[in-house]
């Protein structure tokens, strides 16, 4: 079994669960207690159901990813202002110290989902994306926060560790966690693609998920050489036998292994037998270069037993392999 299809069954699996746990909120009429958390569940099941039915709609498919997105950043907000009232309805102080920290956060998450739109390229797409993203991070922090100070809170006011709502707060408090780590983390683990560094993976990856891929200036003649990871090891590993301190080296694909975007775009369809929906901003990224091909004389005249064994042919059928 692929990760692809392993990636695909457990989503399936997760998407089961959640069909169950909300068929349990409607028979036991909980959603009259705990109306946020019932409406964010039940939004999350349509979504994810309607993810699964338009993932060949790229473009309908990732405004219903990222509108859920959206909805739910608002919604786990709300699931901790509901968990919050409902503990704390006899401590009236704390109550009203929740609601002023609630409104708080969401002046700060709109600023910020704000400032990161406004900020980005005209590109509708992009803009909407990583605004999204900032004011998920944004509200992760927040719950995660609001979310210790109530356990911390439930020994000092005598709080039930059994009650429903610590249940759906240590569900929501893991969930919350792990996606603030993997924002957190993402640009720190050295990259698989992203829509502004990585192009090439990148692209593949737009190719098969069918979203959208934009290219930033130059009528996407603009020119890159490639290399594979194993040739960069291998050259790491040919200095590492034979160190000279202080030399400086170009490491890249070279001239043999290079391409424009056009090209590469090209390529990534043939090879997926899928058509790219192309985006066009005119103006190009700060500081891009219209073509860098790296010279690599000097390394190869100090190790001349290296070479570049991926030809670009390769590179793609491995990225479009490790996609599928």
């Amino acid at each position: 079994m692929t990760l692809r299809l392993m990636v695909r069954d457990l989503g399936l699996v997760g998407l089961t669960l959640q069909g169950l746990l909300t068929f349990v909120l409607l028979a036991k009429k909980s959603w009259r207690r705990f109306p946020f958390f019932s409406i964010y569940l039940w939004s999350s099941f349509a979504f994810n159901v309607a993810g699964y039915t338009l993932a060949r709609s790229s473009i309908t498919y990732f405004y219903t990813y990222w509108a859920n997105e959206a909805l739910g950043i608002a919604l786990g907000l709300l699931i901790v202002y509901e968990i919050f009232r409902h503990l704390f309805t006899v401590h009236a102080a704390l109550l009203r110290l929740a609601t002023i920290i609630f409104r708080i956060a969401i002046v700060v998450l709109l600023i910020a989902g704000f400032i990161v739109y406004i900020m980005q390229p005209a590109n509708e797409i992009s803009s909407f994306k990583l605004a999204v993203k900032a004011m998920e991070q944004a509200a992760r922090v927040i719950e995660v926060g609001l979310l210790m100070i109530l356990f911390i809170c439930s020994a000092a006011f005598g709080l039930h560790w059994k009650q429903a709502e610590f249940g759906i707060a240590v569900g929501l408090g893991f969930f919350a966690t792990l996606e603030l780590l993997t924002i957190t983390l993402r640009p720190m683990v050295g990259h698989s693609g992203a829509e502004l560094h990585g192009f090439l993976n990148y692209l593949v990856q737009c190719a098969i998920a069918g979203t959208p891929y934009t290219i930033y200036g130059y009528k996407g003649k603009q020119v890159r050489d490639n290399i594979h990871s194993f040739d960069v090891i291998s050259a790491f590993e040919a200095f590492a036998k034979d160190p000279r301190p202080g030399e400086v080296y170009n490491l890249g694909g070279c001239r043999g292994n290079s391409c424009s975007m056009l090209e590469a775009m090209d390529a990534a369809e043939a090879l997926t037998g899928k058509k790219i929906q192309r985006g066009y901003v005119e103006q190009n990224r700060k500081g891009d270069h219209i073509c860098y091909i790296s010279d690599m004389q000097k390394f190869r005249s100090h190790y001349p037993d290296w070479s570049i064994t991926k030809p670009l042919a390769q590179i793609y059928k491995e990225l479009v392999g490790g996609h599928e």
